[in-house]
């Protein structure tokens, strides 16, 4: 924010130093010789500052050929043979990383028109949803993730992005549906593995969770969630050393410190509760 305030003014100031010197070669309002040259100097100062802050704007993006491998589980051969498809594909998937959901849908939306195959209807609705849900409108994302389902059924990403949605929703019967769904079409999905792991894990079902969570972080050990889901679930089975360990998986003490929390107290709660039923 700050520095698009800055921007803002520097812009400002070129185009007072434009008008500036429009005024005095008309003849409308002249400037002294040295009025001049602060005007001239000023105008390239900030003209400069605003082209460096737009070129490393710019270089801080993805270039497209980094979200063609981030996304290519979901992007496949879509608009394979349309170059300019293609282009205006990648220009909507830029816009929504760029948290720019609004441009996002309707650069979308414009786009299903030419979609030609269902891989491509299937990217373009798969980021349109994800636009939806990360604006906040969920019923538009499920919409448009159920219409995505009919064209392409075995996109397992839609189906656990969908099973999320309503797990967050407290829909629990929809989120295991959808979730399934996503594993029976891609069994090595590791999301779908860690998002059906916290259902059953909130559904009080931990043994069937914790082997969810395993195979999300053998799948993929970079994902967070695999590691804390997995250490919440050894914690409720009273299993104190495995859920220390994957604490420590998860990251350091420094950044782990509302994880580890979380495991002592339901480490506690099991002895508790181990106590009791003695």
């Amino acid at each position: 924010m700050k520095n698009k305030l800055l921007l803002v003014l520097n812009i400002l100031v070129i185009l007072f130093c434009v008008v500036m010197l429009i005024l005095h070669f008309t003849g409308i309002a002249e400037m002294t010789t040295k009025t001049l040259m602060k005007a001239g100097i000023l105008l390239v100062t900030y003209f400069l500052g605003v082209f460096n802050y737009l070129t490393k704007s710019r270089a801080s993006l993805p270039k497209a050929t980094q979200y063609a491998e981030l996304y290519k589980h979901i992007i496949r051969d879509a608009f394979a043979n349309d170059k300019t498809g293609y282009r205006k594909l990648m220009q909507g998937i830029t816009y929504f990383n760029n948290d720019q959901y609004d441009k996002a849908i309707s650069h979308l939306t414009k786009l299903e028109n030419r979609c030609a195959s269902y891989r491509d209807t299937s990217a373009v609705l798969f980021f349109i949803a994800k636009s939806y849900k990360d604006k906040g409108q969920t019923s538009k994302a499920i919409e448009t993730y159920e219409r995505l389902l009919k064209t392409d059924a075995s996109c397992s990403s839609a189906w656990s992005n969908l099973g999320l949605i309503h797990h967050e929703a407290g829909r629990v019967s929809d989120a295991k549906y959808a979730l399934n769904q996503a594993l029976l079409y891609n069994p090595e999905n590791p999301y779908a593995h860690v998002n059906l792991a916290n259902v059953l894990y909130k559904n009080g079902e931990f043994e069937e969770a914790k082997n969810l969570g395993l195979k999300a972080f053998q799948l993929n050990n970079q994902i967070p969630a695999a590691a804390s889901i997995t250490a919440l679930c050894y914690a409720s089975l009273g299993d104190a050393e495995n859920a220390r360990k994957f604490c420590q998986i998860y990251g350091t003490t420094e950044n782990n410190k509302d994880l580890v929390a979380m495991v002592e107290r339901q480490l506690k709660l099991t002895d508790i509760l181990k106590d009791v039923a003695k």
